[in-house]
């Protein structure tokens, strides 16, 4: 996304992942999606190197215990990295405020358990925010507020009647459905007056699923073929693990976001006559990994990994 504040422009992708490059921590938006940069940085290793949807670790008492990364052990230190990159990028555009004194809203998933906002909370603090300033929001509520003041509302509310909403929020770690009571109220501070009446239980189901089927289904057949493995049920567990916890973020996620930023692509350039079965014959390619070597097995191969969009 891309934020417009008083003209300026912040950040273009709100960094959602940490990793460790080198000797320091750096929270970026995009780290692994780009292959004409994969040459020039180090490989990353989820859990190691890489922390991602670490949102869904919040609450969950997980540790990370194959850090490289001195002292970022827990979700919510990894949290408060990526929420002080935020912080230090919107001092650097608004000069001359005190974004620590400012009253802060932190989106957290409607179904998050009391232990994850409260660590959402600490992780704000610790990034070096005002704890009496910092306010959480349903996601499902924060993304109708902000379909309800776009230009091209999909919802139209009724002037004098409340207007009850489903909400369907499908995320990266998450999946939310929310049914919401909405009407106008001139004294609420977003000119609405939302009501929670029925959220969804906690499904810790999204976008990293199906980064997790793309390498089950599509990425480790050709790591297979390409790397010379046996069948994936003659490896050992650990090496198993290893292999998942690199290829999926760098290579499953990489093809499944290429192969949507082309059908979006498809889909803007023919908005009247494109048709679904046309994403199938779409496809998109990323390099094979020249910097990693799976342990026990010293082929290299130069053979990119595909997906296309009938596989998808």
């Amino acid at each position: 996304s891309v934020m417009i504040t008083e003209g300026k422009q912040l950040l273009r992708g709100w960094p959602a992942r940490l990793a460790w490059i080198g000797r320091g921590l750096s929270a970026v938006a995009e780290v692994i999606t780009s292959p004409l940069s994969r040459k020039k940085r180090p490989l990353l290793r989820h859990g190691s190197t890489l922390f991602a949807s670490v949102k869904s670790d919040l609450g969950t008492h997980r540790t990370y215990a194959y850090s490289q990364a001195p002292g970022c052990s827990t979700p919510v230190i990894a949290a408060s990295h990526i929420i002080r990159t935020i912080l230090d990028e919107i001092a650097t555009s608004l000069r001359g405020v005190d974004i620590t004194e400012c009253e802060v809203t932190l989106t957290v998933p409607a179904s998050a358990s009391a232990l994850a906002r409260t660590e959402t909370i600490e992780a704000a603090v610790m990034a070096g925010l005002n704890r009496d300033r910092i306010h959480l929001i349903d996601e499902p509520i924060a993304a109708l507020i902000d379909h309800l003041n776009g230009a091209s509302a999909p919802v139209s509310l009724d002037e004098n009647a409340p207007t009850n909403i489903m909400v369907f929020d499908y995320g990266a770690g998450t999946c939310d459905l929310s049914l919401l009571t909405v009407r106008y109220d001139d004294e609420s501070r977003t000119g609405l007056n939302i009501v929670n009446r029925a959220i969804s239980p906690y499904t810790r189901l999204g976008g990293d699923d199906v980064d997790r089927a793309v390498m089950e289904q599509v990425v480790w057949p050709q790591l297979i073929s390409l790397y010379g493995l046996p069948d994936k049920d003659n490896l050992p567990p650990n090496l198993i693990r290893e292999i998942e916890d690199t290829f999926t973020w760098s290579v499953a996620r990489a093809l499944k976001e290429m192969l949507c930023n082309k059908t979006a692509d498809l889909v803007a350039s023919h908005p009247r006559t494109w048709r679904e079965g046309a994403i199938d014959n779409i496809s998109v390619a990323v390099p094979a990994l020249n910097n990693y070597a799976i342990p026990g097995h010293n082929k290299t191969p130069k053979k990119p990994f595909t997906m296309s969009g009938a596989q998808f």
